[in-house]
């Protein structure tokens, strides 16, 4: 009897929101707001998803944040915003303001464009263009990184890059291309095999040359990386084998992490690995918070 009334009540509530469901508004993620930006140095049109610390918004405030950009902020930079709050009530991370860089053509087909925009290379076989990585960096160093310290209340002293797949390989790039750009990276799963496994060649460059000149290669930066127990073989594979180069690279001015992620695939890797990647590039930011409040 109680089973059938209760089926009874839920028909009801299927059909009276059958009835109202187009006057619902849609849901609307807080303190998020979505910027395009059109790009001067290479004409592509990019679109900024900006989340705002809780504390952002307090009368008088002249608090500033740092900064964390997300490569792929269609997909991760929601993703990063629902995760927020839970880090910060855990006090695991401090409040920064996240920063997701996608794109605002609603034509553009973020699969193709990321390609583009994270290759550094030109990669042989693909049907679609490939190799802006470099001029990528440069939008992101001279245009959105500027635009965004003019338009809200940052903190220069600790910005950090993160991505995922072609994202993560991106991060690794410009990590070895220029380690100073950001103070901290994230990368998640890295797509280290592509264009014949260049990557490896361009760290073996950038730590030999330091060796040559200095005797110690000088890497400043803080890594995060990860990958997947249950990705691709190979594909793990060569992450790995990157992650053993960088443990026993012998960098001075480096502090770098490395997970593998159990049980999870290559796309559902990503919660626990942004989880773990943020807290540990902005562990010195919250210790010298705690450290001015003491």
């Amino acid at each position: 009897m109680r089973k059938a009334v209760l089926l009874s009540f839920a028909m009801c509530a299927i059909g009276f929101l059958s009835v109202q469901g187009e006057s619902y508004p849609p849901a609307v993620m807080e303190g998020t707001q979505l910027i395009p930006l059109k790009s001067k140095l290479n004409g592509r049109p990019y679109e900024l998803f900006v989340s705002l610390p809780y504390s952002y918004g307090d009368a008088d405030s002249k608090k500033r944040y740092p900064v964390f950009y997300v490569l792929d902020g269609y997909w991760d930079g929601r993703l990063l915003h629902t995760m927020y709050g839970n880090m910060v009530y855990d006090q695991s991370v401090p409040e920064y303001i996240l920063v997701g860089i996608g794109y605002s053509d609603p034509k553009m087909n973020p699969d193709r464009e990321r390609m583009f925009d994270m290759s550094w290379e030109n990669l042989e076989g693909m049907d679609m263009p490939t190799g802006g990585g470099r001029d990528f960096l440069k939008v992101i160093r001279e245009e959105i990184v500027p635009f965004v310290d003019l338009s809200f209340r940052t903190d220069p002293t600790w910005r950090v890059l993160g991505g995922s797949s072609m994202g993560g390989y991106f991060v690794l790039h410009t990590l070895f291309d220029d380690p100073g750009a950001f103070q901290a990276y994230v990368s998640i799963s890295p797509a280290v095999n592509v264009g014949r496994r260049a990557l490896f060649q361009v760290e073996n460059d950038y730590r030999t040359d330091g060796e040559f000149q200095r005797g110690k290669t000088s890497l400043p930066a803080r890594l995060f990386m990860s990958a997947a127990g249950d990705e691709w073989e190979d594909f793990r594979g060569g992450i790995l084998a990157f992650d053993q180069i960088l443990r026993h690279g012998g960098y001075s001015d480096f502090e770098y992490e490395f997970r593998l992620v159990d049980g999870e695939r290559h796309a559902g890797t990503k919660p626990e690995g942004y989880s773990r990647g943020v807290r540990f590039v902005m562990r010195p930011y919250l210790e010298s918070l705690k450290d001015k409040s003491e």
